[in-house]
């Protein structure tokens, strides 16, 4: 996964969404998100930027299981 679809993914809620595969694997790829949003190696991304992207992963994280409760029900 390049920079920009990380960024992109943490952007998005859409992408994010399309990016999970079902609630089996969430966690473990949310987690894999958060990681490689934190080694970002692109010289374009500083701390800062690392932190911001990951809170926008565990943001849609969030939105994800509230949408997929309500859809339960």
């Amino acid at each position: 996964m390049t920079d920009d679809e990380l960024v992109r993914l943490s952007d998005s809620f859409a992408a994010y969404y399309e990016y999970i595969e079902g609630d089996d694997t969430i966690n473990g790829q949310t987690l894999d998100l958060i990681v490689k949003a934190t080694r970002l190696e692109s010289t374009e991304y500083a701390d800062v930027d690392c932190i911001y992207i990951a809170e926008n992963i565990i943001k849609n994280y969030h939105q994800w299981h509230k949408i997929e409760a309500e859809r339960v029900g």
